[in-house]
């Protein structure tokens, strides 16, 4: 994974964790991964921040999206679209993401169906829900 160019990686990343959450999911989930980027302090760099361990579980080898992902070739309709956004997200400037961020600046995201330890955290502070995720950031 670490060999791939980071558009690619990205949108992996989105697919593999909100593939069935829409335009706006998907968007909301690539906005938080570049906002742990530019929070430092997640990884060194976008394959380190995605690619560090237990972070996206997408990429947890028990995953059942992990074989998916791993796959030199992906092709279909959600990974194009994931693509596209990837693409985008990466050509805004920082100033311009943090102007169209839906998450408000989220670091931390998970599936509304779960409530993990680190929400009930006094530094975590609840931003919004999108589609089937809860996003959070650190004050």
């Amino acid at each position: 994974m670490r060999g791939l160019e980071d558009s690619e990686l990205l949108a992996r990343c989105i697919y593999g964790e909100a593939r069935g959450e829409g335009i706006e999911g998907m968007i909301a989930v690539g906005h938080v991964i570049l906002n742990r980027c530019d929070a430092g302090g997640y990884g060194e760099g976008l394959k380190g921040v995605i690619l560090r361990r237990r972070q996206f579980s997408c990429f947890n080898s028990g995953d059942p999206n992990f074989i998916k992902l791993t796959q030199p070739e992906l092709h279909d309709d959600a990974i194009s679209v994931c693509r596209d956004v990837a693409r985008r997200l990466l050509e805004m400037s920082q100033e311009e993401r943090k102007a169209d961020d839906p998450t408000h600046g989220a670091t931390h995201y998970h599936a509304a169906s779960i409530r993990p330890y680190w929400t009930k955290s006094l530094r975590m502070v609840f931003c919004r829900r999108i589609g089937g995720h809860l996003f959070w950031k650190e004050v």
